[in-house]
């Protein structure tokens, strides 16, 4: 977690390409099991209260022995952060989670891009390290990085 505390960038870099529809039947993918992840999506997620219009972006999809890895980027942050030139950190670069993780997360995709912005560089490190995978939400994953940045 530390590697990916440590890769936060302060600015926002959100390019998109085209707009999706929006889909009026509600609830999360996981609980309509129709939306298959395609990398580029751009996906609205439940997010912590202070970051309603956060999104996340899937820039790689490896798959495993112990199923897919949604590699996303998170953008529309809020982390208070004492060194960040803003005072807070509005990216996250990388976070890896299970296509599960992910479903139980995810709202409604709303665009497609092809601008990950810094991530590609991020998921270096994470190889580097055999890096883990994420099991827990998307805002609990943003809440448990702003506590440990504090």
């Amino acid at each position: 977690m530390n590697m990916m505390i440590s890769t936060i960038t302060s600015a926002i870099v959100l390019a998109l390409a085209t707009r999706a529809p929006a889909d009026a039947r509600g609830g999360t993918v996981a609980e309509r099991g129709d939306i298959p992840f395609k990398v580029g999506q751009v996906w609205q997620y439940r997010t912590r209260p202070q970051e309603p219009k956060s999104t996340l972006i899937i820039f790689r999809i490896d798959s495993g022995a112990k199923g897919a890895v949604m590699h996303v980027r998170i953008v529309g942050l809020r982390v208070p952060n004492p060194h960040a030139q803003s005072g807070f950190n509005e990216i996250l670069p990388h976070a890896p989670f299970s296509e599960q993780a992910l479903r139980q997360s995810v709202t409604k995709m709303v665009a497609e891009t092809s601008d990950f912005g810094d991530s590609l560089d991020a998921i270096q490190e994470w190889e580097k390290a055999h890096g883990g995978v994420w099991t827990i939400s998307v805002s609990e994953v943003v809440k448990m990085t702003a506590a440990t940045i504090r």
